[in-house]
């Protein structure tokens, strides 16, 4: 038997007829492994199972490995629609898979995405976090701490404070709902304190996937998705149940009594109720299309541009001189944006232009948003006169055999005279020359988080190495160290 006999003996008495039927179809197959038309064959009555039973995720994993034994005798893109539908079906099934993401066969490696569908599930299942989006951190899962870090250092600007404090609340209340796991009702509330609809509807999907016989916890999702008004999710989700709780008659007559007040509703079953038959045409929206105007845009009047400096001075403050002059001199890089976007005057007066990420391009420089990328090249006095890095500094000179007055290895070292300030969290230098005095210049906020320093030298005034005590003395907060 595929699935395990206590999951089985749990089950009510008609389905196990039907996983008895299932196992006698698949035992009466008795072939070599590599035998193509065989596994095609228990690959084909799984999925005609499927398309009339709830199944069990073993059964799924199983059609995977009848496609990984056809691998040789199948072409790849047969390959890659086989397990793409193969997938999508299992997650109708409520089950789900990180590892069926990319599926590892000998002689290659199929991507099988779940469409665009971003998922939120507290078990993150991307793997690369690379990929981490400013959506990842406003929900709890086991690796929300790596994905902020790495959304900072690579992010295009400084992240709001709204979401820095969203991802803070969900670092806390990520332990509490993984200690409550065992108690359904408290897990369930847990969930609620997130109030993410998307991020409750497939962590309990998730959970049911994982434990078919849970009736409390199918009928908690019930009367969570009336309560939101997502009925074509309810009735759904009902027709799941009723394909695996199949001797449940009073849960049939009350998903009949929903599909009736709440119907039509598509369902991708083949042995569909009468009174699913009756109401199997989803409702068509009729799509409106409104006539929108265009506003006619004003031209943009360029005396503003020449008139800048003969208006600035002329601007007159309820604060005085002096306290204006002590908030400005004073403020830190959230203050100064905040300045510098309510008024001329405070750029003028404190001409610091700041930057949230930098980074080193091999021939090119350009903006984006709050990112610099600067060519070792470039005439750095234009660039950065005067910057105030906040976010990051990245680095990655295409050869690392550069030599020690390259101007790719001293691109930092040259950057330095011509910044404001550095607060950078996350520094990533690669083959860099560097004074002692260089460094603390970048580190001796003493909020870094990151610091790589790889194929580089730290030397002091003498030209010595110099100690990591004394270099660890400015990293209170460090977590990586290279």
């Amino acid at each position: 038997m595929i699935i395990e006999k206590e999951f089985y003996d749990r089950c009510c008495r008609a389905y196990q007829r039907v996983i008895d039927e299932l196992e006698e179809k698949l035992s009466a197959i008795n072939a070599p492994e590599d035998d193509i038309p065989i596994l095609k064959q228990c690959f084909s009555i799984i999925m005609e199972v499927s398309q009339s039973y709830l199944l069990p995720k073993e059964y799924w994993s199983s059609c995977l490995d009848y496609l990984r034994n056809m691998e040789h005798r199948s072409t790849k893109d047969d390959l890659d629609f086989l397990c793409s539908s193969t997938v999508k079906r299992a997650l109708f099934h409520l089950h789900f898979d990180e590892e069926w993401d990319y599926i590892e066969f000998e002689a290659s490696v199929l991507s099988v995405p779940y469409g665009k569908k971003h998922f939120k599930f507290m078990n993150f299942y991307r793997t690369d976090i690379n990929s981490a989006e400013e959506e990842d951190l406003c929900f709890p899962h086991s690796r929300l701490k790596e994905c902020l870090r790495h959304f900072k250092s690579h992010t295009s600007c400084l992240p709001s404070k709204k979401l820095i404090n969203r991802c803070e609340e969900m670092m806390k209340l990520y332990p509490k709902i993984l200690s409550a796991y065992e108690d359904v009702d408290k897990w369930f509330n847990l969930l609620l304190e997130v109030d993410d609809f998307a991020f409750i509807k497939e962590n309990i999907e998730y959970r049911l996937g994982k434990d078919f016989v849970n009736v409390h916890l199918w009928k908690i999702y019930f009367g969570f998705l009336k309560k939101h008004d997502e009925y074509k999710s309810l009735l759904k989700a009902y027709s799941k149940y009723c394909r695996f709780f199949l001797d449940d008659k009073e849960m049939l007559d009350e998903y009949k009594k929903e599909m009736i007040k709440y119907g039509p509703v598509k369902l991708d079953w083949e042995n569909l109720f009468d009174f699913e038959v009756k109401n199997n045409i989803e409702a068509v929206a009729e799509n409106e299309s409104a006539s929108v105007e265009m506003e006619e845009v004003e031209q943009f009047d360029k005396k503003i541009c020449t008139l800048f400096y003969d208006t600035y001075q002329r601007q007159n403050f309820s604060l005085p001189g002096p306290q204006i002059f002590y908030i400005l001199n004073n403020a830190d890089h959230r203050m100064l944006r905040k300045l510098f976007a309510s008024c001329k005057y405070f750029f003028v007066k404190h001409p610091t232009p700041i930057c949230y990420v930098l980074f080193m391009a091999d021939d090119q420089t350009f903006f984006e948003k709050e990112n610099l990328e600067l060519s070792p090249l470039s005439n750095q006095i234009m660039f950065v006169k005067k910057t105030f890095i906040t976010g990051s500094i990245q680095v990655y000179p295409g050869d690392m055999n550069l030599s020690d007055d390259d101007p790719g290895r001293l691109f930092i070292s040259s950057l330095i005279p011509h910044l404001f300030r550095c607060e950078a969290k996350y520094l990533l230098i690669f083959n860099q020359s560097l004074s002692f005095d260089e460094v603390k210049f970048l580190i001796a906020h003493g909020n870094v988080v990151e610091f790589h320093l790889p194929k580089s030298k730290i030397l002091d005034e003498n030209g010595q190495y110099v100690h990591l005590e004394e270099i660890m003395k400015y990293l209170p907060n460090i977590e990586e160290l290279e």
